[in-house]
């Protein structure tokens, strides 16, 4: 995935713009399109900022100085156990090279994500394990201000069974909430940083 990020987060970009331009059409016919009809240029706008801020960013320079990194790919709370004799990575199924960044984007996003982005939790000490620079904090927060929870959300919504999209329409306040809170977790960031 090294230098792959531009292309990866345009197709999510692409799926969020579908799906908002169907439900504008009223497309799914359902409780979703108001949803995404209130709420869809929103949801875009964060992902245009990101994709922008990727645009201006150092990424391309980066990924040609820059050896990859073997990443988990989904690290996080649930992933990791946690024993008498110590902690262990599992579920290595998402396996990557790429910039060690992206494993830490992970880390923090299913870390923070079910404690309402509490800043608190994304300072657990990374730093004394890697020293992190301001490219790093820019990639870091190019990532984070992506909308990825809505875009995993919503992209497979018309081929879910009727319960799943019903738990789909509840989740939604919910997952935009966390969208929403990122910004101000992206600030802290800042502050941190330095």
């Amino acid at each position: 995935m090294m230098g792959k990020w531009p292309s990866y987060l345009r197709e999510e970009y692409n799926t969020l713009l579908r799906v908002i331009r169907k439900a504008k059409r009223n497309g799914f016919h359902s409780p979703l399109d108001r949803m995404l009809q209130t709420h869809g240029g929103e949801i875009l706008q964060m992902a245009r900022a990101s994709m922008r801020s990727l645009r201006n960013s150092d990424y391309k320079s980066i990924c040609r100085k820059t050896a990859a990194t073997l990443c988990h790919g989904d690290c996080g709370p649930t992933n990791i156990i946690r024993t008498r004799k110590g902690m262990y990575l599992i579920d290595f199924e998402t396996l990557r090279l790429d910039l060690r960044t992206y494993d830490l984007y992970r880390l923090i996003f299913n870390s923070c994500k079910d404690h309402n982005w509490n800043f608190a939790i994304a300072q657990s000490g990374y730093q004394k394990v890697y020293k992190l620079n301001r490219s790093d904090y820019q990639l870091l927060k190019i990532l984070l201000r992506f909308p990825r929870g809505m875009c995993k959300l919503v992209e497979h919504y018309d081929k879910k069974s009727p319960k799943d999209k019903l738990q789909i329409e509840r989740d939604f306040p919910k997952v935009l909430g966390h969208e929403r809170r990122r910004s101000a977790f992206l600030k802290k960031l800042d502050i941190y940083a330095g």
